[in-house]
C-alpha cells in the first residue's frame, strides 16, 4: 500500500492524523515527488507540501485527513498538480473521484513533457486551448506538439512566438510549414533568446528586445533586411545601457522619445543619459523621478542641474524605493511632494521615511492609503503613529485589516473610532477569518449578501455555513 507522507505540514491535527495512518504502513516508499495543495484551516490558507504515490494514498488524504479536519478542500488545481508530476493512474483515480478537469491540466502535461497525461486528459472531456501547443513548444517537446495537432488541438501566434524564444528551430519550422501563424511576436521572442539563426529564417518584425539585451548583430541584421523599428528600440538600449546600440540605431534613422532617457536613468546610465541629450533627445519629468526610483543620486543630480523638470513623483518614487538620502536631497534642492511620498513609504515599510517626511512638513493627502496599508500589512505601532499625528483613515482601514486577517488592529480600529462597512465582513469571508468574521458581528458590523457569496466562490464553507446560520441575508441567485 503507498501512503501520503508530510514534508511540511503545518496543522497539528493533520499531522497527528498521518502520523497514525504512518504506523499501519510496513513498507516505506523508495520513490518520492513533491505535490502541493492548500487547505483552509481554522480561517487561514495553510500550504504544506506532501508526497504523492499512488491512488490508494491519494484516497486515504482525501477520504480521512481533508474529511476529519472538518474542511473542503478547494479542488480546482488538484488534477493541475497530478499533470505537472506525471503519474497517470493517480490523474485516473482523482478524474473518478469527480476533482474538476480544466484547460490548465493539459496545458501542463505538454509544459513538462506527459504525453501519457495529456492523452489520457484529452480522450476523458478535460478541455484544451492553443496554450497547450505553446506550452509544448516553449520547453520543446516536439512529440507532445505533433500528437495534440494530429488530434486537433488548437494553437495561435503564441506556439511559433515560444518555439523562437526556446531556440527549437525544427519544431518552429514543423509548426510554420503546418500552418501555424505567426506574427512579429516570433522575432522579438528570437531577439530576447539571442537565436540570430532563427531571427534571419523568420525575417519578422520587432527587433527591440535584441536592442534590450545587447543583440547588437541580430539588431543589424534585422534593419539591414527591411525589419521596421520605432522607439522602443531606442529605449530599450537605452534601458540596457547598450550605447554603441542606441548610437547606431539613432544614426541611422531610428526614432526616440522621452523614454530613452527616463528608462536609462531608471538603470542609473549616466552616461547614456549624457549622450543622449547632447544628441537632442527630449526628456520630461519621468527622468528625475525614474532616477530616484532607482535610488541613482548622481544621475538625479545631473539631470536636475542640466534642467531636466521634476514634479511630485520624484519624492514619491523616492519614498516608494526607500532612499531616504535621496528624498533629503530632492526636497533641500525645493522638489515638490504630497500625501502619495507618505503612501508610498507606508506599502513598502519604510517608517524611517515615513516619520522624516512627517517630521518636515509632508503634508497629509485627503484620500490617503496610509492607514489602510498599514492595516493591511499588519502594522499596528505604526497605526497608532499615524492616527495620533493626524493621519485620516475610513472605511478602508478597517477593511484592510479584515483582508489580511489582523484581528488586533480590526479592534484597536473600531475601539478608536473608524468605520466599517459590510465590505468589512466581505473580505473576511473571502479570506476564511472565522474568527474575525464571529467578532466583528459581535461587534456591530454590517453585513450583505456579499459575505455569503464570497465565502462560497472562495470555498470557506465553516464560515458560509455560520454565516447563513447566525442570519446572513443569502444571495438566492447563488443557490438555485
Amino acid at each position: 500500500m503507498g501512503h501520503y507522507a508530510f514534508l511540511g505540514a503545518v496543522n497539528k491535527q493533520l499531522r497527528r492524523l498521518y502520523q497514525e495512518y504512518c504506523a499501519t504502513v510496513e513498507n516505506q516508499p523508495k520513490k518520492v515527488t513533491k505535490y502541493f495543495v492548500e487547505l483552509p484551516i481554522t480561517g487561514t490558507d495553510t500550504c504544506f507540501s506532501a508526497t504523492f504515490h499512488d491512488e490508494s494514498c491519494a484516497q486515504y488524504y482525501y477520504q480521512h485527513l481533508a474529511m476529519d479536519a472538518g474542511h473542503q478542500i478547494p479542488l480546482k488545481m488538484v488534477c493541475v498538480q497530478i499533470a505537472r508530476l506525471g503519474n497517470p493512474s493517480v490523474l485516473q483515480w482523482a478524474h473518478q473521484q469527480g476533482f474538476p478537469w480544466s484547460e490548465k491540466v493539459c496545458e501542463t502535461a505538454a509544459k513538462h513533457g506527459h504525453l501519457e497525461i495529456l492523452k489520457f486528459a484529452h480522450e476523458n472531456g478535460c478541455p484544451w486551448n492553443a496554450r497547450t501547443c505553446s506550452a509544448a513548444a516553449a520547453s520543446g517537446h516536439f512529440d507532445i506538439l505533433k500528437w495534440a495537432r494530429e488530434n486537433n488541438c488548437p494553437w495561435s501566434n503564441l506556439t511559433c512566438a515560444k518555439a523562437a524564444r526556446g531556440g527549437h528551430f525544427e519544431l518552429l519550422k514543423w509548426a510554420r510549414e503546418n500552418g501555424c501563424t505567426w506574427d512579429d511576436g516570433t522575432c522579438s521572442e528570437a531577439a530576447e533568446g539571442g537565436h540570430l539563426d532563427i531571427l534571419k529564417w523568420a525575417r519578422a518584425k520587432g527587433p527591440a528586445l535584441g536592442m534590450r539585451n545587447g543583440h547588437f548583430e541580430i539588431v543589424k541584421w534585422a534593419h539591414e533586411n527591411g525589419c521596421p523599428w520605432d522607439e522602443a528600440t531606442c529605449y530599450y538600449a537605452a534601458e540596457g545601457g547598450h550605447l554603441e546600440i542606441l548610437m547606431w540605431a539613432h544614426e541611422n534613422g531610428c526614432p526616440w522619445n522621452e523614454l530613452t532617457c527616463s528608462r536609462a536613468a531608471k538603470r542609473g546610465k549616466l552616461e547614456v543619459v549624457k549622450w543622449a541629450r547632447e544628441n537632442g533627445c527630449p526628456w520630461d519629468e519621468d527622468t528625475c523621478s525614474s532616477a530616484a526610483d532607482g535610488g541613482h543620486m548622481e544621475t538625479l543630480m545631473w539631470a536636475h542641474d542640466n534642467g531636466c523638470p521634476w514634479n511630485e513623483d520624484t519624492c514619491a518614487r523616492a519614498a516608494e524605493s526607500g532612499h531616504l538620502g535621496i528624498l533629503k536631497w530632492a526636497r533641500a534642492n525645493r522638489c515638490p511632494w504630497d500625501g502619495r511620498t507618505f503612501d508610498e513609504a507606508a506599502a513598502n515599510g519604510h517608517f524611517g521615511i515615513l516619520r522624516w517626511a512627517h517630521e518636515n512638513g509632508c503634508p497629509w493627502g485627503a484620500r490617503s492609503r496610509l492607514c489602510s496599508d498599514a492595516a493591511f500589512h499588519g502594522y499596528l505601532g505604526f497605526l497608532k503613529w499615524a492616527r495620533k499625528n493626524g493621519c485620516p483613515w475610513d472605511s478602508r482601514t478597517c477593511r484592510e485589516a479584515a483582508s489580511g486577517g489582523h484581528l488586533k488592529i480590526l479592534q484597536w480600529s473600531h475601539e478608536n473610532g473608524c468605520s466599517w462597512n459590510e465590505e468589512t465582513c466581505a473580505e473576511v469571508a473571502a479570506k476564511g477569518w472565522l474568527d474575525v468574521l464571529m467578532w466583528v458581528r459581535a461587534n456591530g458590523c454590517p453585513w450583505d449578501s456579499r459575505t455569503i457569496q464570497r465565502a462560497r466562490n472562495a470555498g470557506h464553507e465553516d464560515v458560509l455555513e455560520w454565516a447563513l446560520a447566525d442570519g446572513c441575508p443569502p444571495n438566492q441567485a447563488n443557490f438555485l
